[in-house]
């Protein structure tokens, strides 16, 4: 696909799309209050679209701080459920 608009930041897509811009592919989680709105449309729902998963990354220099290792922990436990409900 080429076109006139181009960027990485998945918020600037999302007003383009909103905008009338143009076809994005975007995190259904991301996107699905302007589904639910009216404002985004799903189009071509058949077509896979590739994972998008979530890595935490540490400087592993022999000792991790416990506030990290909790963090990760809390996203692992917690994060699914959250991503599923909205």
């Amino acid at each position: 696909m080429s076109g006139s608009l181009s960027s990485n930041d998945g918020g600037i897509v999302t007003g383009w799309a909103l905008q009338g811009r143009g076809v994005i592919m975007r995190s259904e989680w991301q996107v699905r209050p302007y589904v639910e709105s009216g404002e985004l449309v799903r189009v071509l729902p058949h077509i896979p679209t590739p994972a998008a998963d979530v890595y935490a990354l540490y400087e592993d220099d022999g000792h991790v701080p416990r506030r990290v290792t909790e963090l990760i922990e809390h996203l692992v436990v917690g994060l699914p459920g959250r991503l599923r409900a909205h």
